[in-house]
């Protein structure tokens, strides 16, 4: 016990281990715990001075007074951003206006060609109505001096019933003109010879069929005081339904069974009647004539000009 006593308190201390758990009777309180918590930093809202902030430098000059090369340098960069803007749109313009007429000139094409084919098709059947006037005149110039074939006469006058026009397709050349883009074709030439067939041979050409309509209602006209239709009224059970080339044959076979049944009469066959009939045949013939010419001369034309566009377009 002495021995102990004697022990420096510093050398019981390195011998004897401490106890590092707790007991309850040396259990912390919960202030001292709270003190080991990590806080969150705070942030520091206070502005930086001019001497912390970094500084930019910028290309362009300081304010001042603009030279008169700044002003230079300004409005060409402006001018050449309108003018670069224009060309942009005048070449846009230029295309679609170049695509426009190139339609058009197609359709012009079209349009002549339609005009070609109903004048090779009319032509000749004109052609063979003016041989049938020509032998419906010579019966009646017999009729006149006496030496009628009423039924010859009648059968010229039912054959002889119509003449074949043409209509010219004009809707190219329409549009072209009412809504001004005739001005869009640049080729003076094209132009003056597009104009020549619209406006002179197709003119012409209708100028005339005017004057063959009338001829024409003139012709009736005198045949209807001259012949009648009562022995022909099986033309009233012909049917109506579409055309064909039957239909076309039963007419032929009834009008030729009536025609060799027996003699015709003339409702008037006196002198001054027949020959205002002559006349108004050969009016009627003449008027074909210059309608054929015409539809030939504008056929020229239509053939002519197709070429021009197609060496152009």
């Amino acid at each position: 016990m002495n021995k102990e006593k004697d022990v420096p308190p510093e050398e019981i201390s390195q011998e004897q281990p401490v106890n590092k758990e707790p007991t309850d009777e040396t259990t912390p309180s919960a202030e001292p715990l709270a003190d080991t918590v990590t806080q969150p930093e705070t942030l520091n809202l206070k502005p930086s001075t001019s001497e912390e902030m970094e500084v930019h430098h910028h290309t362009h000059p300081p304010h001042g007074k603009k030279t008169w090369k700044d002003y230079f340098w300004e409005f060409l960069m402006l001018f050449l951003a309108v003018f670069c803007g224009f060309l942009a749109e005048y070449q846009l313009e230029h295309k679609i206006e170049g695509d426009r007429v190139e339609k058009y000139m197609h359709d012009m094409v079209e349009n002549l060609k339609y005009d070609t084919t109903r004048v090779a098709l009319n032509v000749p059947l004109n052609r063979e109505t003016r041989k049938d006037l020509d032998s419906f005149r010579y019966e009646i110039k017999n009729a006149i001096s006496g030496q009628a074939n009423t039924n010859l006469l009648y059968y010229f006058s039912l054959k002889i019933n119509d003449y074949n026009q043409v209509a010219f397709n004009k809707s190219a050349i329409t549009q072209l003109k009412n809504s001004g883009q005739l001005r869009l074709v640049k080729n003076d030439a094209l132009v003056n010879e597009i104009l020549d067939y619209y406006e002179r041979k197709v003119y012409a050409a209708e100028i005339y069929h005017r004057d063959a309509q009338k001829a024409f209602e003139d012709f009736v006209t005198s045949l209807n005081n001259v012949f009648s239709t009562t022995p022909f009224d099986f033309v009233a059970t012909i049917s109506d339904s579409t055309y064909s080339l039957q239909m076309e044959d039963d007419y032929k076979r009834s009008l030729s069974s009536v025609l060799k049944d027996k003699p015709l009469q003339l409702l008037n066959g006196d002198k001054a009647t027949l020959e205002k009939l002559y006349t108004a045949a050969g009016n009627f013939e003449w008027s074909l004539i210059n309608y054929n010419k015409f539809l030939n001369f504008s056929r020229q034309g239509a053939e002519k000009l197709m070429l021009h566009i197609e060496e152009v377009y």
